[in-house]
């Protein structure tokens, strides 16, 4: 945590834009620290490209003045290298098919030790080999955008839904206009249409839209899972209280909030479709954004190259929204009440529950 408190401090002395009280606040630490960060970096600046590629130990050494070099050496992506490594125990055969040149890669012994402490930094999470189309990640952002009603003059709240295939890190961000049961489905839809398919499972939160009674054996709510049995889709919840079930759609709540949501929390909306029109080049943006640690790879070129072919295919007939009727007692003359409306059916079901 220390090393994300102080890689957000070194991208705001980036940008440059924030004074040394704003940045303490930022952080939660004491300005004399900010003082001290900005003195070093002064001393030694880099730019964002250069930050992108640091490890958490390389941050940590850099505001321990007089201990980091920068170095134009190109780092793999240890994620694959995890992957391929991992029970195999053939690191240096790994390394062999990475070094091309002394002066742009690193030495096994260096290779090694840099394997090794991005080994530790990922200790405290569960290590997931993402296998592409497995599962899409949903849920929704914690942040909203304001919707203006004209003819009152009140606002209301659009909800923004997020979905990422947590292989290619591909995202998809839509606003709806609340987190019932009709917007979830709709959402999903378009994402689905998004991708131009589906994965063979859906990791949701356990939102009263998805799980009807969470816990060991979660009870899915029913049109929900009439929408993922047209798809073709498993739904494994998250279990309750475990974040890291779904971490890269957490992080990519994150990812939205910053370059989506904070970008249009200035402008003024009065619809959904117009929030809408707004997210989609910057979700574009970035989704064609280098990822980091990944070189020359967006979350777009990979999903296009490695993932978008491996989706099951869209069913021929898109899934029509609905909600399933739990339980509603007949009454004469063979009505049935659901949300403030009456519905006819057969005389014979007067007295009985139907769903």
């Amino acid at each position: 945590m220390e090393a994300e408190i102080k890689k957000f401090a070194l991208s705001k002395l980036i940008l440059g834009r924030a004074s040394n009280g704003e940045i303490a606040r930022q952080c939660n630490i004491a300005i004399n620290t900010v003082r001290r960060y900005r003195r070093i970096f002064n001393a030694n600046p880099i730019d964002f490209e250069q930050m992108s590629k640091m490890l958490y130990s390389e941050v940590d050494a850099y505001f321990t003045e007089g201990t980091w070099k920068h170095t134009n050496k190109i780092l793999p992506d240890w994620n694959d290298v995890h992957a391929l490594n991992k029970g195999s125990g053939y690191l240096y055969q790994i390394w062999e098919e990475y070094f091309l040149n002394s002066e742009t890669h690193y030495q096994y012994s260096r290779f090694a030790a840099l394997y090794k402490q991005w080994c530790k930094s990922q200790s405290h999470t569960i290590y997931h080999d993402h296998i592409p189309g497995e599962h899409v990640q949903v849920d929704f952002c914690g942040k909203t955008l304001k919707i203006i009603d004209y003819k009152v003059g009140s606002t209301t709240k659009a909800q923004i839904f997020v979905g990422v295939l947590p292989y290619s890190r591909m995202a998809f961000v839509t606003a709806v206009p609340d987190q019932k049961l009709m917007s979830w489905q709709r959402a999903h839809i378009q994402m689905f249409e998004y991708f131009g398919g589906v994965s063979r499972a859906i990791i949701p939160d356990n939102l009263k839209a998805a799980v009807t009674k969470s816990g060991k054996k979660p009870i899915l709510n029913l049109s929900y899972l009439k929408l993922a049995r047209h798809y073709r889709a498993d739904i494994e919840p998250a279990r309750p209280y475990k974040p890291k079930d779904k971490g890269l759609v957490e992080n990519t709540v994150g990812v939205v909030s910053r370059w989506i949501i904070w970008r249009l929390k200035r402008q003024n909306f009065f619809s959904v479709g117009e929030i809408n029109q707004a997210i989609a080049p910057l979700l574009m943006k970035l989704n064609s954004r280098g990822l980091k640690g990944r070189l020359n790879e967006s979350r777009w070129s990979r999903f296009a190259e490695k993932e978008r072919h491996l989706l099951q295919a869209l069913p021929k007939e898109r899934y029509e929204v609905g909600k399933w009727l739990n339980d509603v007692t007949v009454r004469e003359p063979y009505h049935a009440l659901f949300e403030n409306h009456y519905y006819s059916v057969p005389y014979q079901l007067v007295g009985d529950v139907v769903n």
